[in-house]
């Protein structure tokens, strides 16, 4: 959904869509279990689960936290973010709407 839905979200509401930050979460928390199993001097020494897990809840809230303090977060789309979308999404079909009308008039008087 974030390639369809998500980039309406993204442009109604000025945040970070929730299924591309879910995308992110799983590839950063498989990436944090995969290199969590190499150690000093390229000897395998596989962490255990729950500092994998650790680490993974760390990255997660790091991420979250300067989301949030951009500004950029799903829980952050408020209604006035959204309306503000909504009125430029509007604006901009209206500006093509009408561009469209002039072009079609324009060449039909040729």
């Amino acid at each position: 959904m974030d390639k369809t839905v998500g980039v309406l979200w993204e442009a109604g509401t000025g945040t970070v869509n929730p299924w591309k930050l879910e995308d992110l979460n799983q590839a950063r928390d498989a990436d944090i279990a995969r290199a969590s199993g190499v150690g000093v001097g390229g000897k395998t020494v596989q962490a255990s689960g729950e500092v994998v897990a650790q680490r993974q809840v760390a990255a997660k809230q790091e991420v979250e936290n300067h989301l949030k303090a951009q500004g950029q977060h799903p829980d952050q789309a408020g209604f006035e973010k959204l309306r503000s979308g909504i009125i430029l999404v509007l604006a901009v079909g209206l500006g093509a709407y009408f561009l469209f009308e002039v072009g079609k008039a324009y060449l039909s008087r040729r």
